[in-house]
């Protein structure tokens, strides 16, 4: 029989992950908010960027640091984590992302707008998410599940500047067309949290 103690240990280990990949979707759609509403949209790429990169490295040990669902849907495809991991971290995350969308539309009293850009249909949309939102799901799981690039006795500390580069390289290429989200819990975030 487990003692309180025990118990309560493994309560905090099976929630903190979930936790842990909360806070950092709530911190890269806050973020992106802020940016979107009162940042500079020259330098909004890199800013995100930097949130990601920040977020996954100092969430690595706790769940991996996915912070997006196309992340750890790939890291159940390829079997690095369980389903039921996958789908307690894609819930985490949308949380995150409602709960980021939410805080941001507060404090900046408006919302971040979801939908095409200037001239550009859902199509256009479609074709830049779907991109470059691949695109970060196979740069993640090149440098964070690849047992060559990343083995167990070694691992690498690069991974989440590769999917901040991402981050950047799609953000000016991607915004002016889908507002270069790249992550369904910050569309969806925004998408039901905004007025």
């Amino acid at each position: 029989m487990a003692t309180l103690r025990e118990r309560a240990i493994n309560a905090a280990e099976t929630i903190a992950p979930l936790f842990g990949e909360f806070m950092g979707t709530f911190m890269v759609t806050a973020t992106y908010g802020c940016n979107a509403q009162t940042g500079s949209i020259t330098w909004m790429p890199t800013s995100i960027a930097f949130a990601v990169m920040v977020c996954m490295l100092a969430l690595a040990h706790v769940s991996g640091g996915h912070l997006n669902p196309v992340i750890s849907l790939g890291f159940g495809l390829v079997r690095k984590i369980s389903w039921l991991q996958v789908f307690g971290y894609c819930l985490a995350q949308l949380c995150g992302g409602l709960a980021g969308g939410g805080v941001v539309n507060v404090l900046v009293s408006g919302s971040v707008d979801i939908g095409p850009k200037h001239n550009y249909g859902m199509l256009d949309i479609l074709i830049v998410e779907v991109l470059f939102s691949t695109v970060v799901g196979f740069v993640a799981l090149s440098c964070m599940a690849s047992s060559r690039s990343n083995p167990r006795s070694d691992p690498n500390h690069y991974s989440a500047m590769a999917v901040g580069f991402v981050a950047i390289a799609g953000g000016h290429a991607g915004y002016e067309i889908s507002g270069a989200y790249y992550n369904p819990a910050l569309t969806v975030g925004y998408g039901l949290s905004g007025n």
